[in-house]
C-alpha cells in the first residue's frame, strides 16, 4: 500500500503512528459456531476476518471491512475511536486505503469530527 507523501514533516507524523492487525473476536466466534447457526446467518458473518488497529499517542482507532453489510453487494470499511475521543459513533468508506487515511489525519490531530459524515 503506498500513499502519496507531501513531505518528510508527513513521513515522520507516519512513523509515529503504529498498525497491529489482528483477527477479529467477532469473526473468531462466527467460525467457532457458524454450523450452529439459522441458515441466513451460515454464509455470511458482518465483519470480515481482520481487524486494524492504528495508533498513536492522541489515541487508538480500529478499522474492520464490512462484506455486504447490507446485503446489497457492497463492502464497506469502517473506523472507530476506541481510545482518544477522536470523534463520535463510526465513519464508513468505500476502501480499506480511503479508512486508514481518515484514521491517519485523526491520529495527527490534522481531522477533527465532522458533523455531517454521509455513508459511502
Amino acid at each position: 500500500m503506498t500513499f502519496d507523501k507531501d513531505n518528510k514533516d508527513d513521513d515522520k507524523l507516519d512513523r509515529a503512528i503504529s498498525i497491529q492487525k489482528r483477527e477479529h473476536i467477532v469473526w473468531q466466534e462466527w467460525q467457532q459456531y457458524k454450523d450452529k447457526l439459522p441458515v441466513h446467518m451460515k454464509n455470511h458473518c458482518i465483519v470480515g476476518q481482520y481487524q486494524y488497529l492504528i495508533k498513536s499517542k492522541l489515541g487508538t482507532i480500529s478499522i474492520v471491512e464490512l462484506p455486504n453489510y447490507f446485503r446489497d453487494g457492497i463492502t464497506f470499511w469502517e473506523i472507530y475511536s476506541l481510545e482518544g475521543n477522536l470523534f463520535e459513533d463510526c465513519l464508513r468508506f468505500n476502501t480499506y486505503e480511503e479508512a486508514l487515511k481518515e484514521a491517519k489525519q485523526f491520529l495527527r490531530g490534522d481531522k477533527k469530527p465532522e458533523n455531517d459524515r454521509k455513508l459511502g
